[in-house]
């Protein structure tokens, strides 16, 4: 294995079937061409958040010519939570991914030799995601991989079909996390439709959150643009941001957040939260500067930070560096930038 130069590489020669994920807004898969050419500098990451891949990586041993899933009674799956450095462009830097591979390759030695090794020694680019991504991650992985769903998803469910009934503070967040992965099943959509004005404010939340994950549907975009613009909570149209992140539904979901911006006083999570989950809407050249002129306006603390974060990203990064060049800046805007300018050049 001396050869060995990417993770993917190290993976086929342990003859291991491996999926990647990316954690790094949300969870979303990575094919494996896709993170082949991301480790060998040929695209960069999609999606980086603060500089960096935030990755998982799912492998399981497999007989060769055979899906460990389909032919294999139980096979036992391992995962790499890992935290690689991008470049300002958003590729790869080798070195810590050599690094963490040559930490592997030396362990490996080191069980050859007869010495007793723990699975992967402690290693600077691991780590450990919130409760609430750990529950939908595990909730995802065991849908693409058709495995059983979590014991508690059944309990979720009954509380979904009656929610008057049970106590929802006995709900486990893996419950929720089921649902929101199983919500492209006719009978327990329908459940979540009819029901979800008289469950638990907490639990609106947390599915919310955990929709996205996913797909929603044009009936669950209609229900949550509904409940958003029935609430003036904070934490509502957070959460409804959050469920939309990924629903098909662009124009609409679009316009909502025009509306958003729209108002004189929008709380720094909800702007955060539009960059955070709905960075790929912001390409819209009118909603990207009218979301950039709000951040100045009314969270200018802020601009400094959002424009690093979403400059990083490959599909906004010359949208972003226009923007700086551009002659049709407002006022606010122009202020913004200079303040930018000075704090790097400190």
């Amino acid at each position: 294995m001396s050869n060995i130069s990417t993770i993917s590489e190290f993976l086929l020669h342990a003859n291991s079937q491996y999926q990647v994920f990316d954690m790094s807004r949300g969870i979303r898969t990575l094919t494996a061409q896709e993170f082949v050419d991301i480790e060998n500098g040929l695209i960069p990451h999609p999606s980086p958040r603060l500089g960096a891949a935030w990755i998982a990586v799912l492998f399981w041993q497999a007989t060769p010519g055979q899906h460990a899933v389909a032919h294999s009674p139980a096979p036992e799956y391992f995962i790499w939570f890992l935290k690689l450095p991008l470049d300002e462009q958003s590729k790869l830097v080798p070195g810590p991914r050599d690094h963490f591979l040559r930490i592997l390759l030396e362990a490996l030695a080191r069980q050859a030799q007869g010495e007793s090794v723990q699975d992967v020694p402690d290693h600077p680019y691991s780590f450990a995601p919130p409760q609430q991504q750990m529950a939908g991650f595990n909730s995802l992985i065991r849908k693409q991989l058709a495995l059983p769903r979590s014991q508690y998803f059944e309990q979720a469910l009954a509380y979904m079909q009656a929610p008057q009934d049970k106590d929802w503070t006995e709900l486990p967040l893996q419950g929720i996390n089921d649902i929101a992965a199983a919500m492209d099943d006719p009978g327990v959509r329908d459940i979540v439709l009819e029901k979800f004005s008289q469950l638990a404010a907490e639990v609106r939340l947390h599915l919310c959150e955990a929709m996205e994950n996913h797909h929603p549907d044009v009936a669950f975009t209609d229900l949550i643009l509904e409940w958003a613009n029935s609430s003036t909570e904070d934490q509502v149209q957070i959460a409804s941001l959050r469920a939309l992140s990924r629903s098909k539904e662009n124009r609409r979901v679009s316009d909502f957040i025009r509306q958003l911006l729209s108002q004189p006083a929008l709380a720094t999570d909800i702007l955060i939260t539009i960059s955070g989950r709905h960075w790929h809407r912001l390409t819209e050249h009118e909603l990207f500067n009218r979301y950039m002129d709000t951040v100045a306006t009314q969270a200018p603390e802020l601009f400094s930070a959002i424009f690093a974060d979403l400059v990083r990203i490959p599909t906004l990064r010359q949208q972003m560096l226009g923007m700086l060049r551009s002659p049709h800046k407002s006022q606010t805007l122009l202020r913004a930038i200079g303040t930018l300018f000075s704090e790097q050049g400190r």
